[in-house]
């Protein structure tokens, strides 16, 4: 579930606009507000452009051609590449509602290296959503921040190693897909490699897999039965890593 604080706000905005111009096109060129937009109530008709400028323009002229009502726009692109859009926003006003300014005026603190994933278009949207999570904590903790985000790619309530390790095993092409997404390949392969004690250079998520089964099973194998500690020295993870191998 997307913060309802932000959800709020963003109707706010949007109604200010609406009652003072019978439409409002709302461009949001990252993306960053496609799940916020879903939970929005709004009494106004609110459409979301899905890459059909003719469907809208139907829409608007099919139900009201006057334009006695209120018709909101929301675009998740530049409005550069928007032009067919210019005779609908010289009826109404357009408007941006940049992320950065919008935390803020929620109470959210936002440093500089926040500002720098604000700035990342595969991460933004993930802060938006989950603000409490990534903002107003005194550092920058990167690791807590890296756990949300992962949280966040697989759609799991809080994260767990756990629940994250057997997902990984158990899908390994979902998983790999969602992390890609989010630029966080390498950030998870440490994460884990952490936990597990695996001394890894790969950045390929296939090679990882096969260290990390190999690991949790020689880890947990040599932790619980005391056998095989010089014949498996060379590939068995960090001693005081193995009984989290043991206990996965």
């Amino acid at each position: 579930m997307v913060n309802g604080a932000v959800v709020s706000a963003v109707e706010e905005k949007l109604r200010d606009r609406l009652n003072r111009f019978p439409l409002v096109v709302w461009f949001d060129p990252t993306g960053q507000y496609l799940d916020i937009v879903d939970h929005l109530e709004l009494s106004e008709n609110f459409l979301k452009y899905d890459g059909s400028f003719l469907k809208i323009r139907h829409k608007i002229e099919e139900e009201d051609p006057e334009f006695k009502k209120s018709w909101a726009i929301y675009v998740p692109e530049n409005k550069e590449n928007s032009q067919w859009l210019r005779e609908f926003w010289q009826i109404g006003t357009e408007m941006e509602i940049p992320a950065k300014s919008l935390l803020r005026e929620l109470g959210f603190v936002i440093g500089r290296k926040h500002r720098k994933d604000l700035e990342n278009e595969k991460l933004n949207t993930d802060i938006v959503n989950f603000p409490n999570e990534y903002l107003n904590r005194e550092n920058y903790d990167s690791k807590r921040i890296v756990k949300a985000h992962i949280k966040n790619a697989l759609g799991i309530d809080s994260f767990d190693f756990f629940l994250v390790t057997a997902e990984f095993l158990d899908d390994p092409d979902r998983v790999g897909k969602k992390l890609r997404e989010k630029g966080k390949v390498i950030d998870f392969i440490k994460l884990l490699s952490e936990r597990y004690g695996i001394a890894t250079e790969t950045e390929d998520l296939a090679d990882f897999r096969s260290e990390l089964i190999r690991s949790l099973f020689f880890g947990e194998f040599v932790f619980r039965s005391k056998l095989g500690l010089r014949r498996f020295e060379k590939i068995l993870p960090a001693k005081d890593k193995r009984s989290n191998c043991a206990h996965f």
